[in-house]
């Protein structure tokens, strides 16, 4: 259920694979310019339970939609790009239309 996403400046673009285990998400990606396309980080990961998610919504916009992932606190998503006040946004691009969903889904069943 890999997907693509942009941040709120819409200029870096992740490459992103979430899988889940044992009450964890976690989320492998790599960031490229999507201007150019030239810089390319590592992959990279990022783990957290998903108890620290309070909820996971996709919220359609005129030009586009996003998939917003509320944590329980301040600090869940602190240390990503594109997360503001407890909640991380990502822009969805239309390949990815049908990831999100089974996303939101995998983490629901996950709760509980």
């Amino acid at each position: 259920m890999a997907f693509n996403a942009w941040d709120s400046s819409c200029l870096l673009e992740f490459y992103c694979l979430p899988s889940f285990a044992n009450n964890t998400l976690k989320i492998e990606y790599q960031t490229t310019d999507s201007v150019l396309g030239i810089f390319k980080t590592s992959v990279k990961q990022i783990k957290f339970s998903v108890e620290h998610i309070r909820q996971a919504r996709i919220e359609h916009k005129m030009f586009g939609s996003e998939l917003v992932l509320q944590g329980s606190s301040l600090r869940t998503f602190r240390n990503l790009s594109g997360s503001t006040e407890g909640d991380f946004s990502i822009k969805i691009n239309r390949q990815s239309q049908l990831a999100a969903p089974n996303l939101i889904e995998g983490i629901t069943a996950a709760k509980g």
